[in-house]
Order: structure tokens, then C-alpha cells, then sequence
């Protein structure tokens, strides 16, 4: 006899059981696919600041920066 998933299972060995199964599978699933903000599939824009740019001569400096795309705009300071 097969068994229901749906089903409940009295003493709860079954439904604690398939809790396990997928709490362990989503961790392990997690050591494959990687975490995405929604913000960065959108290419979320955003102004930063740094305090070393390559640019400014490694002086601090504010970038319009695009997740996934790099910075467009730099002002140094």
C-alpha cells in the first residue's frame, strides 16, 4: 500500500518526516543555486559613495551604480 502525502498521519512520524525531507532539501539546494535580490534582476540604480576610487586618483567619490551593470557616472572628490 502506497502512501498519501496528503494524509495525516496519527502518531505524526509522517508528516515530521516529510518536514525534514524538506527543510534538508532546501539548505542542500541552497549549496547550488545562489541567493538573487529581486532588486538586482530589475538592475536596481542607486548612487554610492567610496572612499578610494581608482578613477579620483584613489581619492573618495560618489558612482550611479546599476546591480549587474557597473557604474555609468562618477564624481570625485
Amino acid at each position: 500500500m502506497r502512501s498519501d502525502p496528503t494524509r495525516t498521519a496519527i502518531d505524526g512520524r509522517e508528516i515530521g518526516m516529510y518536514r525534514l525531507m524538506e527543510k534538508v532539501g532546501g539548505k542542500f539546494l541552497g549549496l547550488f543555486v545562489p541567493e538573487v535580490e529581486a532588486a538586482a534582476s530589475a538592475n536596481a540604480c542607486r548612487w554610492k559613495y567610496f572612499s578610494s576610487c581608482w578613477q579620483c586618483g584613489y581619492g573618495a567619490c560618489d558612482a550611479y551604480c546599476c546591480d549587474g551593470a557597473g557604474c555609468s557616472t562618477i564624481v570625485c572628490y
